[in-house]
């Protein structure tokens, strides 16, 4: 269930990146306030699109990990991020 944009209004994300997601750059903020997830993705027409999406704990410390290494570290053990139900390179 998505979290409504209205929440966030006046909050600062804890960590944000920038991703490709679907073959276009998405901007990713963390929150911890509602524990959440923030995608803002522009497409190629220039039109904007908002989710905000709750985060478990374990997806929490996924996401806020000092390094890409220490997210990988946290994945192996069980860790997963929002959308994946499994481990990439694993059978």
């Amino acid at each position: 269930m998505r979290i409504k944009q209205s929440k966030l209004t006046g909050k600062k994300p804890v960590k944000y990146y920038v991703r490709q997601i679907n073959g276009v750059h998405a901007i990713v903020c963390v929150y911890d306030n509602p524990r959440c997830i923030n995608t803002i993705v522009t497409d190629k027409n220039g039109k904007e699109t908002r989710q905000c999406y709750p985060l478990t704990e374990q997806q929490y410390n996924v996401y806020v990990a000092g390094s890409v290494a220490e997210q990988n570290k946290l994945i192996a053990k069980g860790g997963k991020i929002y959308g994946t139900n499994k481990i990439y390179g694993t059978k």
